[in-house]
Parts: C-alpha cells; sequence; structure tokens
C-alpha cells in the first residue's frame, strides 16, 4: 500500500529566528516534491490558529501544528500537536511528556546525536549516551533521520531508535528553501488531516524514509 510522505521538522520565518522559510514557499516545494505534509516545527512558539488556516486554505498539504522545544535533560525535543497552552513551564522533560500525553499529542527527541551543551558532555561518546538514555527512553521517540545532521548522527540515531523501540520520524530540519526534501517519515495511505496524522504518531504506525530504497520501523 502506497504511503504517504511528510517532513515533520520544518522552521519558518514566522517564528524561527534563524530560519528564512516563507511557510507558503515551502509547502509549494514540497508539494512538488511528493510530499503529503509537514509539521511547522518553530523554536519554542507554535503557530496561532488564524495562521494555520491560512496556510491550509492556500495548500492540499497536511499541515501538522507542532513545536522544538528546548528541555534541560534532552536538549531539543519535537512535539506534534500542541495546543494554544503556553509553553514556557515545560523546560523540564517529565513535565513536558505529562503534557504531551494529556493533550493526545505525540513527541521525539531531535536530532538525539547533535553537539550540545550539556552536563554530559557529547552524546555520542558512549559514557554520554548511557547517561542520556533513561531520558531519551522517557520521551517514547526520536528523530531517527534529521536531513542536517550528519551520516554519522543519522546512523547513530536510527540505531537508537531501533534499540528504544518507540516512534522514530524524520524531518529535514528546514531552515531555507533549499533545506526541504532531505528526510521524510512515511505516513499511512489515507492520512488528510492532523488528527490523523497525530493518530499514526501515537500508534507508531510510520517508517522513517532511510534514502537507501528501504524504511525503518516507527
Amino acid at each position: 500500500m502506497k504511503q504517504l510522505r511528510f517532513d515533520l521538522h520544518v522552521h519558518t520565518r514566522r517564528l524561527s529566528e534563524d530560519a528564512t522559510l516563507d511557510p507558503f514557499a515551502a509547502a509549494e516545494r514540497l508539494l512538488a516534491l511528493g510530499y503529503a505534509g509537514f509539521a511547522i516545527t518553530e523554536h519554542d512558539a507554535v503557530w496561532p490558529e488564524p495562521w494555520l488556516a491560512e496556510l491550509r486554505r492556500a495548500t492540499p498539504l497536511v499541515i501538522i501544528r507542532g513545536l522544538e522545544i528546548q528541555t534541560e535533560e534532552v536538549g531539543h525535543v519535537l512535539v506534534y500537536g500542541w495546543d494554544d497552552e503556553p509553553i514556557w513551564r515545560y523546560h523540564r522533560l517529565a513535565r513536558l511528556m505529562d503534557a504531551v500525553r494529556r493533550k493526545g499529542a505525540a513527541a521525539a527527541v531531535a536530532h538525539p546525536y547533535r553537539r550540545r551543551s550539556a552536563p554530559w558532555g557529547t552524546p555520542a561518546d558512549p559514557a554520554s549516551a548511557a547517561a542520556l538514555l533513561p531520558w531519551w527512553r522517557m520521551a517514547g521517540g526520536v528523530e531517527a533521520r534529521n536531513g542536517r545532521a550528519s551520516p554519522e548522527e543519522n546512523r547513530l540515531a536510527a540505531a537508537l531508535a531501533a534499540r528504544l523501540g518507540g516512534l522514530a520520524v524524520a524531518g529535514s530540519d528546514a531552515h531555507r528553501l533549499e533545506d526541504l526534501g532531505r528526510a521524510a517519515t512515511l505516513l499511512p495511505a489515507g492520512v488528510r488531516t492532523q488528527e490523523e496524522a497525530l493518530a499514526a504518531l501515537r500508534n507508531r504506525s510510520v517508517r522513517v524514509d532511510t534514502g537507501e530504497g528501504k524504511e525503518a520501523c516507527g
């Protein structure tokens, strides 16, 4: 059965200060590349509903309301299906995950092996990764492929996703138009709304397109 390509990690110039990507241009480009939808995951901010409604009227793509939130324990976490609640109190992972479950949302640690400043050092170091493992497990999902990560970081992330057995997603991490098309999550055919996409993510009925002619389970 045909599966639908989604980019689950996109930043725009609307709310991500380090991005230059116009959201309408992003939708046009992803449609041309054969994607069925994408998630808007601005840094520590969510789009208001009027913005989403405007974009949804302009494109046939499924638009998922999300964000990329900074946490103290694991760095950036992608959340899909956030509502209008302010995010300032959710910098601690346990509190964030409680909110994710309460809202019927889904979450995945973004680019888990990207270098970050943290008390345990670089995640690619085995000892550092061991310290992070309980937190990764609490999050319930990881970004197994990131369009701006190195091949080694993506290899480690894919192995981590397989080890954890939770939700595995992929996204371009686009900040510019040329970043789009570098990664995709495959969702079941028939997904036509954000609610249906969220149900697929919660049920882990998704696949990561590895770019090598085969997919990894979500």
